[in-house]
Order: C-alpha cells, then sequence, then structure tokens
C-alpha cells in the first residue's frame, strides 16, 4: 500500500531531489514558449511583448491610435502588509511597425489588483479597480494619469479574482463589467441604489451615469462579446458550460436565490477567460464569425462556431487556434488588433487563481508576462484607419467596415464631435443607403444611441426590416426606451422567435399592466427554451403593474386559460389564485399546469376545487400540497370517494394520498400493496400512518422480494430507525444491487440516531466487500462526521484500512519522482474502474457525472503535489462551488447534499450518487455548509502502489498537450 512506497521514497530519494516545486516548471523563456505552441494550419504565432515591457497582464485592450492599454497585477493574489500599491496601467506600442511592441510607459502604478482596462479614446482610461470605477485623465499631455475619478463605489471586493473586471464598449456605446460569485455589491447612483450579489454583467451609460444590472449569474464571468448583431455572448473561468448566450435580464448558474436559471450552450466544456469575435478580413472567410475563448487550464486557445437555433444558438467546439504543453502558458484575454490579428494576453505562471495553490506557493509567477499575436499566413494585415483626422462623413463611412472595431471606435469618435453636427450629417448619410434597411442602418442606429439621442423613427423603420437580425437588435434597444408598447406589440408576434424573445424581454421593463397580456401573446407561437425564461421572468417583473390590477378585475386576461396559469404560475402568489379556482370550478379550466400551480402554493379551500377532478396532474398536485406544504383539504367524504377512484386509475396516487391524507380507513389497502409494484408508494404511507409492525413483517419475511423488502425497510426508517437499522445489517449480507444500498444508507443517515443504530446493527456482521465499498463511499460523501460507521462498515466487509493521510513535504517530493515515470495511460484504465467510482462523479471531455468538478483540464491547472493531496486529505481541497450543505431539520434529521433549486417553498437536494430530495422549506431549522468533502478520504486505498502512482499520472496528464 502507499505507505510502504513512501518509506521507501523518502530514505532513499530524498537526498537527490531538491526544490520538488520548481522541477518541472521550464525557464521563463519566451523561445521556450512558443516552441511548445501547436497552432492550427495556415497561422503563425510571434512574440509581440514581454517582460520587462510588460508583466501578468489582466486585461488588454487597444485604442484608436493602435496602442495596446494593459492592466497589469503582481500583487494578485493579495496586497501583502507594508506593500505598497503598486499595479499598473501600462500602454504598450509597436513604433516601427515590424510586428512586436517595443515602447512600454506607465499610465499610472497606484493600483491594487486591477481587474480591467478601457482606454477612452481622449487619451484616458476606465480602469475596474477593487470596489470602485474610476476614469484616469492625463491632463498635462505627458503620458501619465495626474487625476483620478471615483465614477462609481460599492463593488464587492470579497474576493481578488471576483471583483468588478473586464471592460467593454457594447455597440449601443455602453460600457459593459463583470463582477464573479463572491461578491456583493451595493452602488449607490444617481437614479437609486443597484444591488448584485453574485456573478452578473454591468451596463453603464458614461453620459448619463446609469447604471444597471443586464444579466444575472455565472460562477465568474470572465469573458464578454457582442456579435454584428448586437446578441451577447459569455465565457465563465470557474464555471463550466462553454459559450454562454446572455441578454437582458437572462439569468445563469449561481445566482444566489434565483429560483431558475439557464444554461450555457456546451455543457461540460471546461472553464474559459477571455473571448473574442473574429471579424475583418483578415482571417480566412471560413472563420469569420468564430468566437475565440482561452481555456487557461489546458493552455489552449479554443474556437467555436455559431448556428441559429430558435430564439437560441447551438455552439459547437472546433479545431483549436492555439494548442500548448508550456505549464506557465495562461492565456486569459483575447482581441482582435487593429491589423486584424489575434493578441492573446499570457498571464505566464503555472500557478492559476487561487482556490487551489496557497496564496505563498514559491510557485507562483509574480514577475512575468507575455502578449502573443498570432497572423494568417500569406495574409495581407489589415491598415487601421486614422480616427483623428478623419472628417464626420469619413467616420461615418467607417460604419459600412468589416471589422467590428472599426465600426465600433467610428461610433465612440464621433462621440466626440457635436451632436447636432453629427446628427446632420447621418441623415444625409442614411439617404444615401440601398433599401431594404440592412446592417449600416442598425450601425447608424446604434450610432445615435451612443450619442444619447435614439431615433425612435429609425429604430421603427429597422422593426421592419426583412432582416430578423435587424428586427431582433432594434427590438433590444426599446430596454432602454420600453414606452413604445405600439411597437412591442408587433414584435411580440414576429415570425422569427429571437425577435419575439426580445420582445418579451423587453417589456419586462414597461410600467403598464397590460405589457404582461402583450408579452404572453408569444405563446401563441411555439416556444423553446430561452423563450419560455424570458416570459417567465417578464411575469415575475410586472407582477407589481399586473396582479394589483386583475386582482382589482381592470385587467382582463379573457379566456386564455394557458396564458393566466403562465402569469401566475411564474409568480407563485397564493392570494392571486381565486380567479383561477372559480375557473376550475365552473369546469373551464383544466390546464395541467394550473392544477399544479393550485397545489404549489394553493390554500386548503383551494384545494377542494381538484378533489372532483380526475386528471393525474391533479392527483400529483394534492401530493405536492401535503408532502412539501403540509396543506390538506378538509376531510369530508369525498377525498375519501377521490382516494378510491385514484387507488382505481392511478394506484401510485391513491396509495400516497393514503399517508399524506391519514386515511387510516385505507391501511389495508396500503398493507396489502407493499408486495405489489406500487410497494414505494404503499410503505411511505404505511409508515404516516404509524404502523411499523406492518413494514417490518415484510421487511422480515425471506419469502418476500428482495425489492420489496429493501422499500419497506428504507421507508421503516421513518418511523423506527433502530427496527430499519437492525434489517439493513441483515440486507446488507445478500445480494442486493448497489442503487439499493444507497437507498437504504441514505434513508437512515438522515434520520435522528440512523447512525449510531447502523453502527450498532452492523456489530459482528460479515458482507460483501463490494456493499462495504458502495456504503462506505456513500457515508464519506454525505457531509455528515460518522467515523465509527466508517469503521463498523470497513470491517464488516474485511477492507484494508484507510492509508495515512498525512504526508511531510520530504514523503511527497519523494513521491512526486516517481509519479512523474508512471504510467498515465494505465491510470486512465485505473480511473475508470467501477469500484471507484470516478466516472459517477466527475466528467472528463464531455463523459461522466457532473457531481463534481469537471476533470478534463485539471492536470494542467492543478500541481501534481494537488491531486496528491485532494486524493489524500480532499476536506481540506474542497473546490469552490463543490461543498455540501447541512439541512438541519425540525425533528432533528439531517439531509445533506448540493443545493439544485430552490423557491419559497421547497429546496431540491442532491446527494453523491445522484438522488434528489425534496425538502419543504418550512420543516428547515438551520441551513449549514459541510466541512467535509464529497469525495471519500479512502477512495484509492484498495490500490497497489504502483496503481495509485500511475492514477496520478493520468490525472496529471488531463488538459496537457501530448
Amino acid at each position: 500500500m502507499i505507505p510502504r512506497i513512501i518509506l521507501l521514497l523518502a530514505f532513499s530519494l530524498v537526498s537527490t531531489v531538491a526544490q520538488r516545486s520548481l522541477r518541472d516548471i521550464p525557464p521563463p523563456d519566451p523561445k521556450i514558449e512558443q516552441a511548445s505552441f501547436k497552432v492550427a494550419d495556415g497561422f503563425e504565432v510571434n512574440l509581440w511583448a514581454a517582460d520587462p515591457l510588460l508583466a501578468k497582464p489582466t486585461q488588454i485592450a487597444f485604442d484608436r491610435e493602435g496602442r495596446l492599454w494593459v492592466s497589469s497585477s503582481q500583487t494578485y493574489p493579495q496586497l501583502n502588509v507594508n506593500q505598497r500599491p503598486n499595479d499598473r496601467i501600462l500602454i504598450l506600442t509597436d513604433t516601427n511597425r515590424d510586428g512586436s511592441a517595443d515602447h512600454s510607459s506607465v499610465f499610472y502604478d497606484k493600483l491594487i489588483i486591477p481587474g480591467g482596462v478601457l482606454p477612452d479614446g481622449s487619451g484616458g482610461a476606465y480602469v475596474a479597480h477593487a470596489e470602485d470605477l474610476i476614469h484616469l485623465t492625463d491632463t498635462n499631455g505627458d503620458g501619465k494619469a495626474d487625476r483620478q475619478r471615483v465614477l462609481l463605489s460599492g463593488f464587492g471586493t470579497e474576493d481578488t479574482h471576483h471583483t468588478l473586471h473586464r471592460l467593454r464598449w457594447g455597440p449601443d456605446g455602453l460600457l459593459y463589467m463583470l463582477q464573479g460569485y463572491y461578491i456583493g455589491t451595493h452602488v449607490e447612483t444617481l437614479y437609486g441604489p443597484r444591488r448584485l450579489n453574485g456573478g452578473g454583467l454591468w451596463s453603464y451609460n458614461t453620459q448619463s451615469r446609469r447604471l444597471e444590472i443586464y444579466s444575472r449569474g455565472l460562477v465568474n464571468p470572465w469573458g464578454l462579446i457582442f456579435d454584428r448583431w448586437g446578441q451577447t455572448f459569455q465565457t465563465d473561468g470557474a464555471g463550466g458550460q462553454g459559450i454562454n448566450h446572455t441578454f437582458p435580464d437572462s439569468v445563469f448558474k449561481a445566482s444566489p436565490h434565483e429560483p431558475r436559471i439557464l444554461d450555457g450552450l456546451n455543457p461540460k466544456r471546461p472553464k474559459l477567460c477571455g473571448i473574442e469575435v473574429i471579424s475583418g478580413g483578415h482571417f480566412p472567410e471560413s472563420w469569420s464569425g468564430s468566437l475565440l475563448a482561452n481555456d487557461f487550464r489546458a493552455n489552449n486557445i479554443d474556437r467555436y462556431t455559431l448556428k441559429d437555433d430558435d430564439s437560441g444558438y447551438i455552439s459547437t467546439l472546433r479545431e483549436d487556434l492555439l494548442q500548448s504543453s508550456h505549464v506557465s502558458f495562461r492565456p486569459i484575454d483575447v482581441v482582435m488588433g487593429p491589423d486584424g490579428a489575434v493578441y492573446v494576453a499570457d498571464w505566464y505562471s503555472p500557478i492559476i487563481q487561487h482556490g487551489e495553490v496557497d496564496f505563498r506557493d514559491e510557485r507562483r509567477d509574480q514577475v512575468h508576462g507575455r502578449i502573443w499575436r498570432i497572423t494568417a499566413k500569406d495574409r495581407p494585415l489589415l491598415k487601421a484607419p486614422n480616427y483623428a483626422e478623419a472628417t464626420i462623413p469619413q467616420l461615418l463611412d467607417l460604419l459600412k467596415a468589416d471589422a467590428d472595431w472599426v465600426r465600433l471606435n467610428a461610433k465612440q469618435t464621433l462621440k466626440k464631435h457635436p451632436r447636432a453636427s453629427v446628427m446632420q450629417a447621418l441623415e444625409r448619410w442614411l439617404e444615401d443607403l440601398p433599401e431594404p434597411a440592412g446592417h449600416h442602418h442598425l450601425e447608424a442606429l446604434w450610432l445615435t444611441q451612443t450619442l444619447g439621442d435614439l431615433s425612435m423613427d429609425l429604430l421603427g423603420k429597422l422593426m421592419v426590416s426583412p432582416d430578423q437580425r435587424i428586427r431582433a437588435a432594434a427590438t433590444r434597444l426599446l430596454y432602454h426606451q420600453h414606452q413604445n408598447l405600439t411597437l412591442l406589440s408587433t414584435a411580440v408576434k414576429d415570425p422569427h422567435p429571437r425577435v419575439r424573445r426580445e420582445a418579451v424581454t423587453t417589456l419586462g421593463q414597461a410600467s403598464d399592466p397590460k405589457a404582461v397580456l402583450i408579452a404572453l401573446q408569444v405563446l401563441q407561437q411555439p416556444m423553446d427554451t430561452f423563450l419560455d425564461f424570458a416570459l417567465w421572468r417578464t411575469c415575475r417583473l410586472l407582477e407589481p403593474q399586473w396582479l394589483p390590477a386583475f386582482q382589482a378585475g381592470s385587467l382582463d386576461f379573457g379566456e386564455d386559460a394557458d396564458a393566466l396559469a403562465f402569469a401566475l404560475q411564474a409568480i407563485e402568489r397564493p392570494e392571486a389564485l381565486a380567479p383561477l379556482v372559480t375557473m376550475i370550478r365552473q369546469g373551464n379550466a383544466h390546464n395541467g399546469a394550473m392544477l399544479r400551480l393550485i397545489g404549489k402554493i394553493g390554500s386548503s379551500a383551494d384545494l377542494q376545487a381538484l378533489i372532483p377532478l380526475r386528471q393525474t396532474d391533479a392527483g400529483l398536485a394534492l401530493i405536492e400540497a401535503a408532502e412539501i406544504r403540509g396543506i390538506l383539504p378538509a376531510k369530508t367524504a369525498s377525498i375519501q370517494e377521490a382516494c378510491a377512484r385514484w387507488l382505481k386509475t392511478s394506484p401510485e396516487i391513491g396509495l400516497r394520498l393514503i399517508g399524506l391524507w391519514n386515511l387510516t380507513e385505507f391501511l389495508d389497502t396500503a398493507v396489502q400493496a407493499l408486495t405489489s409494484p406500487h410497494s414505494t408508494a404503499a410503505a411511505f404511507s404505511v409508515a404516516e400512518l404509524g404502523q411499523a409492525n406492518a413494514l417490518i413483517q415484510v421487511a422480515k419475511d425471506p419469502k418476500a422480494k428482495l425489492a420489496h423488502r429493501v422499500t419497506t425497510t428504507v421507508a421503516l426508517a421513518n418511523i423506527s430507525p433502530s427496527e430499519a437499522a437492525n434489517n439493513t445489517a441483515q440486507l446488507l449480507q445478500e445480494p442486493i444491487s448497489l442503487a439499493n444500498v444507497d437507498s437504504l444508507i441514505g434513508n437512515l443517515l438522515r434520520k435522528k440516531g440512523g447512525i449510531t443504530a447502523l453502527t450498532s446493527a452492523l456489530h459482528g456482521q460479515s458482507i460483501d466487500a463490494k456493499v462495504a465499498i458502495q456504503a462506505t463511499r456513500f457515508v464519506e460523501t454525505s457531509g455528515l462526521a460518522a467515523p465509527k460507521l466508517t469503521v463498523a462498515l470497513t470491517k464488516a466487509g474485511a477492507l484494508p484500512a484507510t492509508s495515512p493521510q498525512n504526508l511531510t513535504n520530504t514523503q511527497i517530493t519523494a513521491l512526486l519522482v516517481q509519479v512523474a515515470k508512471g504510467d498515465a495511460k494505465r491510470g486512465k484504465t485505473i480511473y475508470g474502474r467501477e469500484a471507484l467510482a470516478c466516472v459517477v462523479c466527475h466528467a472528463i471531455d464531455g463523459h461522466g457525472g457532473v457531481i463534481g468538478p469537471d476533470l478534463s483540464s485539471i492536470g494542467a491547472s492543478a500541481p501534481a503535489d494537488y491531486l496528491i493531496q485532494s486524493l489524500l486529505k480532499p476536506s481540506e481541497k474542497i473546490k469552490e462551488g463543490y461543498r455540501l450543505s447541512l439541512l438541519t431539520l425540525n425533528n432533528g434529521d439531517v439531509i445533506s447534499g448540493t443545493i439544485t433549486s430552490e423557491d419559497q417553498s421547497v429546496l431540491v437536494v442532491r446527494n453523491a450518487a445522484g438522488q434528489e430530495s425534496r425538502v419543504p422549506a418550512s420543516t428547515i431549522k438551520s441551513r449549514h455548509t459541510s466541512p467535509i468533502s464529497m469525495m471519500p478520504s479512502g477512495l484509492t486505498a484498495s490500490l497497489r502502489e504502483d496503481e495509485w502512482i500511475d492514477l496520478i499520472a493520468y490525472l496529471a496528464s488531463l488538459g496537457k498537450l501530448e
């Protein structure tokens, strides 16, 4: 086992290995790093800038003069004691235009971990700096900032790589910026306070100084781009769903207390940092419109292509633009340059972020940094316009350019000219454009927004364009001018779903109660995921407007039961149900969603309307009301008749209602069903009726089917944990499935006294090793401290003792030498072993579970010593976002797992076996985070020494270029 190899290595190799933490890190020579690059066919890469011209870039952005602005932090991950703030904003220039920078100047050097920089076009820059958005100005023209102005303050600073970051202009002239999950922001603005807890995207009007939340969620969004048509895409540096299609009021993973979220376009893809869209003509036409994103953990630059999919998109991973085997290549930003080439900011460090490796780990590189330039072979570079000397008509003509950044810079430059002069010239320019309205007209509309004077006449013209992309972009601009319900009434009926989605989202900003009726008209056409979410969100946002009007009788939904059901289901407000209940009583509305809504939020009196109905949804609604909220209809003869009816037509429903409604007159029916195909429903009802003996009789009957003995034992735990524990100990000695092991152990663990009872029941028992391993794994991944039960299972299964968990640095040093010689291919086979169950929890390259972190690039992001410690002492290396919650219920029971969703009534909790429990919010006494990892500490105890080393070698190879 591991102890023997540790002792051997510690004595025989320690004298020959020094500084284990530096042994595999190449010298910081750019030539060595460049030699590791594999670029896509037809492209080449050159070093554009490196230290000492810059160090540790966090964001890069070109200005209109072709200079590259860099936010740089050598302080990260923290400012040390007595250290003065000295992080910088740098300006790099290729003065002789030979394809590499030769001049660097410091624009400002009194910052602490600046998260982003954006040139303002007038010699200054906006900078994301801790809790502030600041503006730096060079008032005397010496190339250095001598004035700092705080524009906004109050952004959260709880985590240094989640603070405000990544600034970018939108095509509409607004400034967009990001923040991560571990941040709580409260900003006082001229328009009132703005609060955002968790990750999200901000929009800021630098002229009116209006700050708004654009979208919410993503664990740590670290990339934002607008495509040619104004659609928004983001990447997540700590999530794992590739490209995320965002739009106003969209909500994604990790947004706190949100009952519903959207998914990314590439499930199970590794985390990405930065994003750019190819345009401009230097790259081949086949690459135009592709998205580039940095898989910074795997040292790659990915390429994705997009295809329309109803109101959303399909994102497909293509061949990488660049791959590297260099452990310090960390691409964290990517932009198109004024010459049409791609520029990549390379953080350059074998250690990234601070969630996995100590702040003061000696392997952190806090000095170096590079900018790489990728060009297409045998294709001419682009010539950048001279924006400063261009006239207004010439700048307007630049709105026709293919390169996104040329059009963007032209609009920003026009903002510096007198508004009246620009608008007059724009009117003449538009007269010369051919009809129908095309992309040039869209750029003109965005220009009017950039100037702060949105042209409603032009907007109305574009909303009837034959191109749905233009109609969608124009509709989105109404988000800031949402009073025009006439235009939105047309857009919500548009033949293209993306236009309809934009209209529905925009209606959420209206102040007229009728806006919800307009939005709900979208239900008359096919729906998709993004449309459904947008409508749900809009109904909730408009609730203060439409619900009072509806209750007062001044807002009429007519006879559209589906629309009313959708709106009521979205807001989940019990007081709004009266008209719906009346419709049901009158037999006018038997929509399934409406029936389930009654069960979800209705009162006892409301439930009475469901009793005469025969639809399955009505029965399920009654079950949910009783099971989750403890709400029952009045106990009358009618509910007995209803239960009898469901027992005939839907036995599962009828049997569950027997226990939930405490219908003791049906006890014999439930007991007889304990050995039927509906055993599970019957067993829980018998338990709810307190009939332990009936459950014990079946649970202990050797003639009963094993499946029935398991279900009755699981239910028995709810009323007699000690009896259930005794029977569980017996069942574990029989040939039961591993899924049944999880069910038996899981229900006992959650019950007060269940752990102690099972520990005692296992004394002197002998169970199969596979069963013992499965049971032990379940206990250790539960997040509950149950060391005595683990020992009891280990003894009962005659399992080898878990290896010692404490290794000295010397022992790890020696072990790393062997890992470097390990067989990664054999390690892959070991990883896939059923006994280890790695694939149940973790995904690699899109295959595997989602309970634990994606391991696709773990070897490129985590040093081998970190992997060793993670396997030996997983509770000390719990990955952010994967901590277990512990819910203590009012009756003393404890439920553990990850919370997958929650609303005002129920929390859905998933344990490490993938089982989900619906926990009524009213039953929860307290809620805590478990300090215990869901990964078993003895996971590798069954491996031989060579197997364990090969497993580490395999994990260390993941994400690295072969």
